[in-house]
């Protein structure tokens, strides 16, 4: 009984802390003028640096059982949050050229790995792939382009 209860308040917290990363990822994304890929490798990006406005940025770097989320205002941090999502592999992936004109879609693709045998609640889990997507500037959609 107590093995189930600690399953289950594991299971709501790594659900609770999802939504929240999805919640920010797409508001930011949505309120983004631009974004900048920072990669390890050509086809692996490490980081997502977006610009909401000539002074505020947000950065979300991928680490190894984290999310990172770095907002800053003048090069100056206002905001840190770390998103813990263990046995979970963690991609960005971009769809679109914003140079062309094109609407960009950004997601941020999270891949759940198989956990270690000694926990039996995540083996049990079935590997899946949960997709955030979000499209670049959503939010100044209807804003004039100054020519």
């Amino acid at each position: 009984m107590m093995r189930a209860e600690g399953s289950g308040a594991k299971a709501l917290v790594d659900s609770m802390t999802f939504a929240r990363m999805a919640h920010s990822f797409r508001q930011d994304v949505h309120a983004a003028r631009d974004i900048q890929l920072v990669a390890d490798a050509p086809d692996k990006p490490h980081s997502l640096r977006l610009r909401l406005s000539p002074t505020e940025q947000v950065t979300y770097q991928i680490d190894d059982e984290n999310v990172i989320r770095i907002a800053k205002t003048n090069d100056k941090v206002n905001h840190f949050e770390q998103f813990r999502l263990p046995n979970v592999k963690a991609e960005f992936e971009l769809h679109g050229d914003q140079t062309a004109g094109n609407r960009t879609l950004i997601e941020l693709v999270l891949t759940r790995r198989r956990a270690p045998a000694t926990d039996q609640h995540e083996a049990a889990l079935p590997t899946r792939e949960y997709r955030i997507k979000a499209l670049l500037g959503n939010d100044h959609r209807f804003e004039k382009k100054s020519d």
